[in-house]
């Protein structure tokens, strides 16, 4: 924090800017005072009739100082999750700042119970919260992260693979960076984490929509069940989001299909398992090879590895370890 205040200072506008200077140097908080200052003049103490007939140019100026604003504040927030540069920083920075400034003055005018100008309210915390929606789910669609074994992969896991890997870094350069742009009541960390799990849901139930193939249904349990929240347990994050507010990735109606799927598999798997050792023993016996006894009764090591195989479905562990317990026979 420290540190981007530091960067603030070394970008501090120059001496009475005008409007323009605020622009091209990316100081949209002074920007905003600027044009709050000129809105005060216009219609503080006039009467609205006066102030409209009096100050039509000024009124008009200040309307289109105001869009261009708006349009340097939304294209700097768009940037919050690439920045790269302390200007950027420091230019989200301002933008905040400006961004509750206006809160504050849509506060005042409803306040004075006088009839709003055409850009007010004007909503900029609004504008922003949808800004970063649409952002969110933009990095989400178009995923920058590369996939890994993707030629292994399906194309249904790539996607679910690449979409999850864009969350985790994002999330953790929204606690590492973005945090410390924002001001500690806007809870900035907390409306990301909301964001990224109601479109990261949203796409992974189009996903479970489909029939799935074992593998796939598989690997998609294993996001909603061990990878996600594996994501959000660790400490950085975990320290600065809800997770407990954020709820389940897929309600049940879709979760349970997939578990019944999933455990159908597995026991389909152990069944071709016990045939596979029980016929290994059949030829071993055959060829004069006798079971080994135990207090005179014969004894067999299969029944132990099934009630490990059982005992493992049931603790719904890893699909990996199960895999590499069958492959073993």
């Amino acid at each position: 924090m420290n540190c981007l205040k530091i960067i603030y200072l070394c970008f501090c506008p120059p001496v009475n800017p005008t409007f323009e200077e605020c622009l091209e140097g990316q100081y949209l908080f002074e920007a905003a005072q600027l044009l709050i200052d000129r809105e005060k003049h216009l219609f503080g103490e006039l009467t609205e009739a006066d102030a409209l007939k009096a100050h039509e140019e000024a009124v008009k100026k200040l309307a289109a100082d105001y869009e261009a604003l708006e349009m340097h504040i939304k294209q700097t927030v768009q940037q919050s999750l690439s920045l790269g540069r302390e200007e950027e920083v420091s230019a989200l920075i301002s933008a905040v700042k400006a961004i509750n400034l206006e809160e504050e003055q849509d506060q005042l005018w409803r306040q004075r119970c006088r009839t709003p100008r055409a850009w007010r309210p004007k909503k900029w915390k609004e504008h922003h919260d949808k800004v970063l929606h649409e952002l969110v789910y933009s990095r989400l669609e178009n995923p920058s992260s590369p996939t890994g074994d993707q030629e292994n992969q399906s194309s249904i896991q790539a996607d679910i693979q690449s979409m999850g890997r864009q969350l985790k870094e994002d999330m953790e350069w929204v606690v590492e960076v973005v945090k410390n742009c924002y001001p500690p009541e806007m809870d900035i960390c907390n409306f990301y984490a909301r964001q990224y799990h109601q479109t990261f849901s949203a796409r992974l139930r189009k996903i479970a929509d489909f029939v799935l193939d074992d593998k796939d249904c598989s690997f998609l349990l294993r996001w909603v069940k061990e990878f996600y929240p594996g994501i959000l347990e660790k400490p950085e994050l975990a320290s600065n989001i809800n997770t407990e507010a954020l709820g389940n990735l897929l309600p049940d109606e879709l979760l349970k299909p997939l578990e019944e799927q999933y455990l159908s598999k597995q026991q389909s798997d152990l069944m071709i398992y016990i045939d596979r050792v029980l016929d290994e023993a059949k030829k071993e016996w055959d060829q004069g090879k006798e079971p080994t006894r135990d207090d005179g009764c014969y004894v067999s090591p299969v029944a132990y590895d099934v009630i490990q195989v059982e005992l493992l479905q049931q603790l719904d562990i890893k699909e990996a370890e199960i895999d590499a317990f069958i492959k073993m026979y």
